[in-house]
């Protein structure tokens, strides 16, 4: 059996944080395996030490047949899509194909236009990348893997941001493609249509499972019950042996010492499971009757009309989902309610007792270096919810973040991370109007 990827006891520490934990596992040629986990379980540092952005700290990595995991870029035959695609703002989707294509050395301008057309982009299309939304920048980001059509695709969220023919067309050409995939993903119906491998992180551990997302859920709750069964055993096995030690043991027998020796390993061998939930819980402030009314509203960029004389009042409870393909004008839509962007005819009214909580899709500006607690304290010390008022560090634990992670700084936390600590920041400004903006990715 030929390897794309071999990992061999891998660990990867970051200062006092084990980030990855030797981690030994091999991902197979031509096929397509499903990576899972929480946010900052180590999902996108193993991706990053595989495609070399990242030094291991022990342990060695082969990527078909080359030495990584020191610092080293990506091989050749690796086409990677590990963070946002970084694209020249400044230049339309075809001018940066083109221009990364020339550096590899594959400008076909007719393979370059049609793996654009593939992912529902115009390539004859003379706007910039900078002005591009995020979905637009991911159909980007695909078209440039397509076109370098490697041996193994290395893929992490590639539905996020995705409208569903996208990830319609994602799926087919996955599973067509003759190569390995390796992706990470939180999208479990994805996940489903087109792999029957999964590998779950967990507490820096690899866990793998051979077959689709329900399998997995099948699996993982028979492995958990026969932990807990251990842990049973363990614990009436431990009380036991506290009883025996509390009785006043003495270290002078060869027994007696490896009856101390076996309390010591059962009391350390304790297992630990996470079975945390998030609690939100915040008071929202009073909210009067007039909420939103939007009167005639219409906006356009040049020729490409978004929105024509759109009427609506939003009410009281009101849930309102908004749907569209990639670039057809949802953000735009948000932050004209938000006063953001100004529409070119038409009113939006909004009631003097609104308080608008937007968590939007772009990725925070934060200070890399500013402590995560500072950065909470900074927003409330006491935040009032319907148990009474939390401090700082106690809504950071609601919102899974232990105790460890209160000084790490920003930079440090992973990206799902960062997008829980930004949805954190935006409830405790206690809202009574939420504007989520693809709430879902990264999550």
């Amino acid at each position: 059996m030929e390897h794309a990827i071999v990992v061999e006891n891998v660990t990867k520490r970051f200062k006092e944080t084990v980030a990855v934990n030797q981690v030994t596992v091999c991902f197979e040629k031509g096929k397509i395996h499903g990576i899972i986990g929480r946010n900052g379980s180590g999902k996108t540092v193993l991706f990053k030490c595989i495609c070399g952005l990242f030094p291991v700290t022990e342990g060695r990595i082969e990527v078909l047949g080359q030495k990584m995991g020191d610092g080293k870029r990506v091989p050749k035959g690796v086409g990677a899509i590990i963070e946002t695609p970084g694209f020249l703002p400044n230049c339309s989707g075809y001018q940066n194909l083109r221009y990364l294509m020339e550096l590899s050395g594959k400008a076909d301008k007719e393979k370059i236009r049609e793996a654009i057309t593939l992912v529902g982009l115009d390539p004859d299309s003379r706007k910039h990348v900078g002005k591009y939304s995020m979905g637009m920048r991911q159909r980007l980001g695909l078209a440039q893997a397509i076109m370098e059509d490697p041996e193994l695709l290395i893929l992490d969220e590639p539905t996020n941001h995705m409208d569903n023919d996208v990830i319609a067309y994602l799926e087919d050409f996955l599973v067509k493609y003759k190569g390995a995939v390796l992706m990470i993903t939180h999208d479990r119906y994805f996940l489903d249509r087109v792999t029957k491998k999964i590998f779950e992180i967990d507490g820096g551990s690899l866990y793998s499972y051979d077959g689709n997302y329900d399998y997995y859920l099948e699996t993982k709750a028979a492995r958990e019950e026969m932990l807990l069964a251990s842990e049973r055993k363990r614990a009436a096995l431990y009380k036991k042996e506290l009883a025996w030690i509390r009785r006043g043991a003495r270290a002078r027998s060869t027994k007696a010492k490896s009856h101390i020796e076996r309390f010591e390993e059962l009391r350390d061998s304790k297992l630990i499971i996470d079975d945390s939930s998030l609690s939100i819980g915040t008071v929202s402030s009073r909210l009067g009757k007039k909420i939103i009314e939007i009167e005639n509203l219409s906006k356009a960029y040049g020729e490409k009309q978004l929105i024509r004389d759109f009427t609506y009042t939003v009410l009281r409870n009101d849930r309102i989902g908004i749907i569209g393909d990639n670039g057809s004008g949802k953000s735009t839509f948000l932050k004209m309610i938000l006063g953001e962007v100004e529409p070119d005819q038409g009113i939006i009214t909004i009631g003097q007792t609104v308080k608008i909580g937007y968590f939007s899709q772009d990725t925070q500006v934060w200070d890399p270096n500013q402590r995560v607690i500072k950065y909470v304290e900074g927003i409330s010390d006491n935040v009032r919810t319907e148990d009474g008022y939390l401090s700082a560090s106690q809504m950071l634990e609601r919102f899974l973040f232990p105790s460890i992670k209160h000084s790490l700084p920003i930079g440090r936390l992973s990206g799902g991370e960062k997008r829980r600590l930004y949805l954190l920041s935006v409830l405790m400004q206690a809202p009574n109007v939420l504007i989520l903006d693809e709430p879902t990715s990264g999550l």
